[in-house]
């Protein structure tokens, strides 16, 4: 093979490489660092149970989704009980509701609620990463002589509640991490000192817009068939030497 058909055929090679690598990233690729994510309930402890309604962006593998999920209901006997639950998440966002929850605390108190839900977004045009929870009919039932307990609708972030030896309860829990990400959970309930912890309608987002790169597929296909068009013309040009040198 003479130098210029070596040449050549080393060219080809690395345009059909170069392709070959355009079209394996032509599918879902990674994201940037971190990811989005909501749960509805969860519980670890005695009794370890859930999540109950996890959703997560991009997704693993990146791009497979889903990213909306919808529980009808969620059970842990002697524990809590909810209605439906709904996740959603995008590359900006999370959020998280329960409804008509229920969590047993003791035998003489319950945390009852009709909606609880709590967001978090990152805003790109300023950099902002913000956070809130939200409560609708929400209280801690006591039996006996002892009064109930309202739960603010709109609680500031870290908004501690006490069940005297029972449970602290933390509405709008916002905790934010080394890295940068805001975990919100719209109530955070710590039983007999961290014995039992049930965590419900939780927020995690990541500070930055979440991407998923993709390239065009025809640019992928376009590259492919340049490789194979320079691979072709090299192997055309030596069998026309190959006949030059035959003929003399």
């Amino acid at each position: 093979m003479s130098s210029s058909t070596r040449r050549g055929a080393r060219f080809a090679a690395v345009v059909g490489l170069s392709a070959a690598i355009v079209v394996g990233l032509a599918g879902p690729a990674s994201a940037a660092p971190g990811q989005n994510e909501a749960t509805g309930l969860s519980a670890t402890g005695l009794i370890n149970a859930g999540p109950f309604s996890f959703v997560d962006f991009p997704g693993t593998p990146p791009g497979t989704g889903p990213y909306t999920d919808t529980l009808i209901s969620a059970n842990v006997p002697g524990l809590l009980s909810s209605g439906t639950l709904v996740t959603n998440v995008s590359g900006t966002s999370a959020d998280a509701t329960v409804e008509n929850l229920s969590v047993t605390l003791s035998a003489l108190a319950t945390v009852n609620a009709g909606v609880v839900s709590s967001e978090c977004s990152y805003d790109d045009a300023t950099g902002v990463l913000s956070g809130s929870a939200s409560l609708v009919d929400a209280e801690v039932t006591l039996l006996g002589l002892l009064p109930d307990i309202a739960l603010d609708a709109s609680p500031a972030p870290n908004t501690g509640v006490t069940v005297p030896g029972v449970a602290e309860i933390t509405l709008n829990r916002q905790v934010l991490a080394p890295d940068g990400t805001l975990t919100v959970d719209a109530i955070f309930i710590d039983l007999l000192s961290g014995t039992q912890t049930i965590t419900i309608a939780t927020s995690h987002c990541h500070p930055e817009v979440l991407v998923i790169p993709v390239i065009a597929p025809q640019f992928a296909i376009g590259a492919g068939v340049l490789g194979l068009m320079v691979l072709g013309f090299f192997l055309y040009r030596r069998q026309q030497n190959s006949a030059v040198v035959a003929q003399a």
